[in-house]
């Protein structure tokens, strides 16, 4: 008889990509960090923490710089994910009579290309903020 050992894969902990979106309403482009969080024991469920920073605008409101928090949830055991991300955008808009801070919600859904030990990422996604493509690096 032979052996094999089996030697489990480590799920990347660290994701930067960059990303960018446009809707009928809103358009934005940011660079973005995840940290993954914790894993099922399955390893087939991952939540990680999201934060970044980019440009963010709504055709009627507001337009500017701002900050982005969340959570990712990836379901999935090889590289194809399945992705839902939650979270808001908060930010200063750019209207020099207003100088106004504006908060946006984030509710996306998506597919996530990602090996599990890191490399590659390729996101497509569609939310509130509109359909938008990510791509980046995962360690």
């Amino acid at each position: 008889m032979q052996s094999q050992a089996y030697e489990e894969i480590e799920w990347s902990k660290n994701n930067i990509y960059f990303e960018g979106a446009a809707g009928l309403v809103s358009a934005y482009s940011a660079i973005s960090y995840e940290r993954k969080l914790l894993s099922s024991r399955s390893k087939k469920i991952h939540l990680l923490a999201k934060g970044g920073i980019g440009k963010f605008g709504v055709q009627v409101g507001p337009d500017g710089w701002g900050g982005l928090g969340g959570l990712t949830l990836l379901t999935g055991k090889g590289d194809q994910h399945f992705e839902l991300s939650g979270g808001f955008v908060l930010g200063y808009d750019n209207d020099p009579e207003e100088k106004s801070q504006f908060a946006l919600p984030m509710l996306d859904l998506g597919y996530r290309y990602q090996k599990p030990n890191g490399g590659f990422v390729f996101r497509v996604k569609v939310g509130i903020l509109g359909v938008g493509v990510g791509v980046g690096y995962a360690f």
